[in-house]
């Protein structure tokens, strides 16, 4: 198995978005912070999994694969509970679904239950003979109840061209859960400064889109699909923020062989239909 090393730089790369991030609980690594608590009484008709890995490295789907297949042989799991989810930029592996329980008995406070433990404390403690792969392993809500957008026209459904570049991707994790009003939060922001751009909501994730294109915008070369003339001219707007990929404010690198360190770029992909 290919080793990569994640590592993630401390600040977020959108100024104005820093400040909401960290008011929602997502400062550094978003595993810090405040922003609503996990064991509120509203929060129980929430559903968890184990996010076991994500990953955004080249050639992310068949590493995710990879260590798919690798959880499905632990005796001790449930082959049937583990999901791999590959999109254009990232992958990620999944494991199980929990609702949290009350801490004790008579109790408004709720907890991951005993089998949640149980299943996080395997996943992270294995090894692939050379490294531990999911030592980084970490709840994820699936859905969360809430109020519906603001602003639905900016869905990604909506959006005027069939292709737009992805810039971010938001998610949850136990200690902030507000990846939905992030995402549409950092779409107000670039729209407000005369940026098309656009969300899309999935189960568990939240991505945001900028500039309306098609698939003329994209060249076909060797290595891969690249950004047109016209997807160039919108990243060199904001060359700092549009150029990469960042995940929930930040730029991810990772570091690929012997003093390589890489960072997902942006991407111009086909946008999702009604």
């Amino acid at each position: 198995m290919k080793r990569v090393h994640q590592i993630l730089i401390g600040v977020p790369v959108v100024a104005g978005l820093a400040v909401w991030l960290i008011s929602a609980g997502c400062e550094g690594t978003g595993q810090t912070g405040g922003g609503p608590s996990l064991f509120s009484p509203a929060n129980q008709g929430e559903r968890w999994t184990i996010c076991c890995r994500r990953l955004s490295a080249p050639g992310h789907a068949q590493a995710a694969e990879t260590l798919g297949t690798m959880l499905r042989q632990v005796k001790q799991l449930n082959p049937q509970a583990v999901r791999v989810v590959t999109g254009p930029i990232e992958s990620a592996v999944y494991y199980g679904e929990y609702r949290r329980v009350p801490a004790r008995p008579g109790s408004d406070d709720l907890a991951f239950p005993p089998e949640y433990q149980r299943d996080i404390a395997l996943i992270r403690s294995l090894t692939d003979g050379v490294s531990t792969p999911f030592l980084a392993a970490q709840p994820e809500l699936i859905e969360s109840p809430g109020a519906r957008s603001e602003h639905p026209e900016w869905e990604a459904t909506n959006a005027k061209g069939t292709h737009s570049l992805l810039i971010a991707v938001f998610y949850n994790t136990e200690n902030f859960q507000q990846r939905k009003e992030v995402a549409e939060q950092y779409v107000s922001m670039l729209r407000e400064e005369g940026f098309p751009a656009y969300y899309y909501h999935e189960p568990v994730k939240s991505f945001v889109f900028v500039g309306d294109f098609t698939e003329q915008d994209v060249i076909i070369t060797p290595e891969g699909r690249k950004p047109g003339p016209r997807v160039e001219q919108l990243i060199a707007r904001r060359e700092e923020e549009f150029r990469y990929f960042t995940q929930n404010g930040h730029i991810i690198k990772y570091i690929e062989g012997p003093g390589r360190e890489i960072s997902p770029p942006s991407q111009i992909v086909p946008l999702p239909t009604k």
